[in-house]
């Protein structure tokens, strides 16, 4: 019977690999990846140094009828260069006593506030661009936008045997129901994890990329320890995604469909976050509701795990108060297994399925026996 499973499921590759859909979705969050790590970059190149920010302003003349003063613009590059005292020469003499009031507190507090800030920076911008973190961050965004792309996939996937006729195919040749099934859940579960590892592949590359660029020492790469938070996160994300995956293929096979258990799961997706944000938004008892929902439980699940990662995780359903990772593991569990089962159950005993436009009804006499249809 696994061998029969594990030949479907190599059957299921081949027909994915040869359709359009699933390299477009890989594609696209792949894309999404990249333009995290680039926008990045991006703020790096093109941004102002703290200290040579003018974010303060000397008094200068009166120049107006009604009082306006000029402004004279300072920095701390001005404190440092000594370039400070011509443009204090310059302010209003009146205000004279204020305006060295105001540099040497820059010199004092400011402008060293502005080098740690602006070390803080650098550092915040290695930590995003950098190997292994830049993989976190890749597996993190993909997961998060994966979850309606894996709900598209997984119901075009077990909606096609309907449509296309070739489930009645399978059925009349043997194949048993859940075996057929269980080819469609592994083959859903190798594709999440293949698509989370090109993601973090392809964002490797632009990674020593942009690392190179920025990094002046030519470092990059993190210590082993982190190396392995980047294990954690990938099992994380690939678990986080199945109760998904199975809602599709649920729905799917309640309606017969691929449209409709398209629509149906991503009615559910949206519907959730919209009654999280606005009914969270407005009472606090929601709270308590919504660590038993499916996605504030999966974003749990992702960030109460200790990994480290420099973007925040699946945070469309991010919470003050979070649950537990036990808890959100408990909740991300059981609605796997609920939906799994009621999709096994539900497409083993349906007698009648609906394909090429007409009703055909299916009578098995035992496993593996010759089905008479009629």
């Amino acid at each position: 019977m696994i061998v029969t499973v594990l030949r479907l499921t190599r059957w299921e590759f081949f027909k994915l690999r040869r359709r359009w859909m699933p390299w477009i979705l890989v594609a696209l969050a792949a894309a999404l990846c990249q333009s995290f790590l680039w926008s990045q970059y991006y703020e790096y190149v093109v941004r102002v140094p703290f200290h040579e920010q003018s974010f303060f302003n000397l008094p200068g003349p009166v120049v107006a009828d009604d009082g306006r003063r000029a402004v004279i613009p300072i920095s701390c590059a001005d404190v440092w260069d000594e370039t400070i005292d011509d443009k204090l020469a310059r302010s209003a003499p009146e205000l004279m006593e204020e305006s060295i009031e105001l540099v040497e507190s820059m010199r004092e507090e400011d402008c060293p506030n502005s080098l740690q800030a602006e070390a803080g920076f650098l550092e915040s911008t290695r930590q995003i661009v950098v190997l292994p973190n830049s993989a976190s961050n890749a597996i993190g965004i993909a997961q998060t936008i994966g979850i309606v792309l894996i709900m598209i996939l997984a119901a075009s996937s077990m909606g096609g045997e309907y449509g296309w006729g070739t489930l009645r195919l399978a059925l009349t040749r043997g194949i048993g129901r859940w075996q057929l099934l269980g080819a469609k859940v592994l083959s859903m579960l190798l594709l999440i994890g293949g698509g989370l590892v090109i993601a973090a592949l392809t964002i490797a590359l632009s990674s020593l990329v942009a690392a190179s660029l920025i990094i002046e020492d030519g470092g990059g790469l993190a210590d082993a320890s982190e190396w392995s938070t980047l294990a954690v996160l990938f099992g994380k994300a690939v678990y986080g995604l199945m109760p998904y995956a199975m809602l599709a293929i649920l729905l799917t096979v309640l309606t017969t469909s691929s449209s409709m258990g398209i629509g149906f799961s991503l009615a559910y997706f949206f519907v959730e976050l919209i009654v999280f944000l606005t009914v969270g938004g407005l009472f606090d008892w929601f709270s308590n509701v919504a660590d038993f929902l499916l996605g504030p439980s999966v974003t749990a699940w992702m960030i109460e795990t200790g990994v480290h990662t420099t973007s925040p995780q699946p945070s469309l359903f991010l919470s003050k108060d979070p649950p537990s990772e036990l808890h959100a593991f408990l909740v991300v569990t059981s609605y796997m297994l609920i939906a799994g089962v009621a999709a096994f159950w539900l497409f083993q005993r349906k007698p009648e399925s609906t394909e090429g436009g007409r009703r055909v009804s299916v009578l098995r006499r035992q496993e593996g026996a010759p089905v008479l249809l009629g």
